[in-house]
């Protein structure tokens, strides 16, 4: 699950820090979702040499769809962490990771995925 916490490279200065924003495919409560979430924290809690803080936004599929409500949540994505980027988003479920793909460009130009 957590691959990239298991190839950390040697060197300190090659460590990765930084915001991870996890967009989950779904709602919150999901037990799959929270089983991730759980997993992930548990994993950076495990490599106190990754200096990462994780932020979890829900897309809330299959309850709200369309082109215009996923503009709009792209558009507050890009908003709220503007100051504040993530260095790699995680998609949590299929549809999840096709608009982290559809959007990057608006959203965080660059950033892994």
């Amino acid at each position: 699950m957590l691959c990239w916490l298991a190839v950390l490279p040697q060197t300190a200065s090659a460590i990765p820090s930084g915001n991870v924003l996890v967009l989950y495919s779904n709602n919150r409560l999901l037990p799959a979702n929270v089983e991730f979430d759980q997993g992930l924290s548990s994993g950076l809690v495990e490599h106190k040499e990754v200096h990462a803080e994780i932020f979890s936004e829900f897309l809330d599929a299959p309850a709200f769809k369309g082109a215009a409500h996923e503009q709009a949540v792209a558009s507050y994505l890009h908003e709220k962490y503007s100051l504040r980027p993530p260095a790699v988003i995680i998609a949590g479920g299929e549809g999840a990771l096709n608009f982290a793909l559809r959007f990057r460009d608006q959203l965080f130009p660059g950033i892994p995925v």
